[in-house]
This record gives structure tokens, sequence and C-alpha cells, in this order.
């Protein structure tokens, strides 16, 4: 009897492992960031070349606060109700301190990470997105969800929310001597900044899917509609949808299931090919404090991005080091910069490129 118990519960377990492979949990890393922060590349560093590439199943997501050049209004309430004990980095919201001894061992941040989140893969909520559409011309992104419990009976309050994430914004950042000497380095150097948060359907809690309880056969729907901003490049724009169970803080809020999906590609299709030809588009143009370039380059190497005037002076230094080929937003300050007509221009392996452009405050 005590043989057959054995067999039954292994076949037990080999079931109800295979069952949770099926939705295995996307695992969401979230960090307040800025682009003053001299050894906010470091953490970076740490978060793309450690953490992501070891989570097979993840997605990051980077809150920009008011101290940033890459500032977003709307996730003060992120700051103040996410991490707020300092920890500067939460996984999938458990509460628990990353990078409390950043100054000591970076490394430790992903170390802690991955022993903590390599054992956590069940996702108790399956997510899957039914349908999606992209409208260039009112630039606004429909999509629905399916959202349900998955390997049986939840309870508590379970919320949704849905952000908007930018890839490739090149802007000028602090240097740390810790995150060793970048190519032409001069106190500042260009960073290519990935997973911005622009935009969150519902800050900062998100909207309530349920509460009480959420029977394993009830599957609740939500469609979401998302407008994309004239000076974001949608085609490096990707959705973030997750789902979460409320708890006294946000912080100790765990994350149940995440889902990523570029907001231009058709629905779970995200490959695109490189760009074949240099292409610069100012946005706006006339500009007056602020403007953003989005510019398409077939090539990577050293690249030199600068402004001119219309006699070939330097007027401005945006950003100076080694790039690879892909569409990229360039954000760049016209503060500083008086009433006229300017050169937006790049110089790649040699090569000029140049958009021209006006100045109106």
């Amino acid at each position: 009897m005590k043989k057959i118990s054995r067999y039954f519960l292994l076949g037990l377990l080999a079931v109800s492992g295979s069952v949770f492979s099926q939705n295995p949990k996307t695992h969401v890393i979230e960090r307040l960031t800025f682009t003053d922060c001299g050894e906010c590349p470091c953490l970076d560093s740490i978060i793309y070349t450690c953490m992501t590439p070891a989570l097979k199943h993840s997605v990051v997501l980077q809150y920009h606060t008011r101290f940033s050049g890459l500032y977003t209004p709307g996730f003060d309430s992120i700051d103040r109700n996410l991490i707020r004990d300092g920890s500067d980095l939460r996984t999938n919201r458990d509460g628990y301190i990353y990078n409390y001894v950043f100054f000591i061992n970076i490394h430790q941040v992903c170390d802690s990470a991955l022993k903590y989140l390599q054992n956590d893969t069940v996702a108790n909520v399956k997510i899957q997105m039914k349908s999606k559409t992209w409208d260039p011309l009112s630039r606004t992104l429909n999509f629905s969800a399916d959202l349900t419990p998955y390997g049986g009976d939840l309870s508590g309050a379970y919320m949704v929310n849905a952000v908007i994430t930018e890839n490739n914004i090149i802007y000028i950042q602090q240097h740390h001597d810790t995150c060793g000497i970048p190519f032409g380095h001069e106190g500042r150097y260009l960073v290519t900044h990935h997973d911005v948060c622009r935009k969150m359907s519902y800050e900062p809690y998100g909207d309530t899917l349920v509460r009480g309880n959420w029977p394993a056969s009830q599957t609740i729907s939500r469609n979401f509609s998302l407008k994309i901003d004239s000076s974001w490049n949608p085609s490096n724009c990707n959705v973030i949808l997750y789902a979460y169970k409320l708890e006294n803080e946000l912080g100790n809020s765990r994350i149940q299931q995440a889902l990523k999906q570029s907001v231009t590609w058709p629905l779970d299709i995200d490959t695109r090919s490189a760009p074949q030809s240099v292409g610069i588009s100012i946005i706006p143009n006339p500009a007056a404090n602020r403007a953003n370039a989005q510019i398409r380059l077939p090539e990577g190497g050293i690249a030199e991005i600068s402004i001119i005037d219309l006699s070939g002076k330097p007027i401005l230094k945006i950003a100076h080091g080694l790039i690879v080929k892909d569409l990229y937003n360039v954000e760049f300050d016209l503060g500083s910069i008086s009433n006229g007509q300017y050169i937006f221009n790049i110089l790649l392996n040699g090569k000029s490129y140049s958009s021209k452009f006006t100045v109106k405050k």
C-alpha cells in the first residue's frame, strides 16, 4: 500500500509540475532612476547583463523621477507608494530590499534577487491578450485581455494595470567611476535608456479585477485604450500588462503575472528588421525648450550627435559614444538656445547626416 501511495504521490507531483510549467511567471523588475544619477548606469548594467539574461521570463519597468531628464509626471505616485523605503528596486513587489548594500557589492543586488526569483516560478494568474490594434493616425493602442486564476481558486483583492514603455532613448547621463570609463568620457556620456515608463493606465494602484473569492472557472475580460505621445517612437514602445494581489502596501503587493507586447507589431509578434537607411525627424518642429529626434541608423559605430548653426558652428553637444544600428529617440533640451534655424547633426563613422529645424520660444 505504501508503494502505491508513493507512486501516486510522484505521479501527482509530475502532473502538478507540468501544469504549472504551462504558465511560467514573468518576473517584473521595477526601479526608480534619473539621468543625474552617476551610479544608476551601474545598476542598469546589473539588471541587463545579470538579472534579465538569467530570467527567461522577465520584464523591466524603469520609473524616471522628477530629477530626471526623462521625467514623466504621473510616476511621482509610484515614487511615494511603491519604493518609499529607499530600496530603489522591486521584483514582483515582494517587499524585499535588494540594493541596500549597493555601494558595498553591487553584484549582490543581482545575486539576492536571482536566488529568490528562480525559486518563485509559479504564476497564479493566467493572462491572455485576445486582440490588439494600433492606429498610427490617432497614435492609439487598443487591446483586450482575459485574466483567469491558474491552478485553483483565489481569494483576496486582485488588481490589473498596464504600462507603456519605450526603448532606445538617447539621453546624456552623468558618470560614476565604478561603472568603468566610457568612450568619449567628459563627465557625461551617451546612454541608451531602455524600458522607460511613459504612461500608466491606473496610477499607482491599478484597477480592481475582483475582491473576495475568484473561482478558477471565472475569466475576467478587460479592454484598454492608450494614446502614444507624438514625441515617443511607437516602433520602440511596448505595453506591459500585469495583475497583482493588493496588500496593505503597494511594495508588498505581489505581482502574480505579467505580459509584454509590442505596440505596433501584430499580436504575439515582436520582431523587426534593422533600418536600411538613415532618417532624422525632429518633433516638434518648430520647437521651444525641448525636442525629440527620431532617428534611423542602418549601421553601428562611433557616433557624435550635436546641434550646429547654419554656418557649421557647434551649438550643443548631445552625445558621443558607441552605438549599434537601430531606431532611436534622442531627447534634448533647448533652454540655452535662442530663436533661429539650426541643424541636428549625426557624425557616424566619418559620415555626416543632418536635418534642419527651427527654435521658436
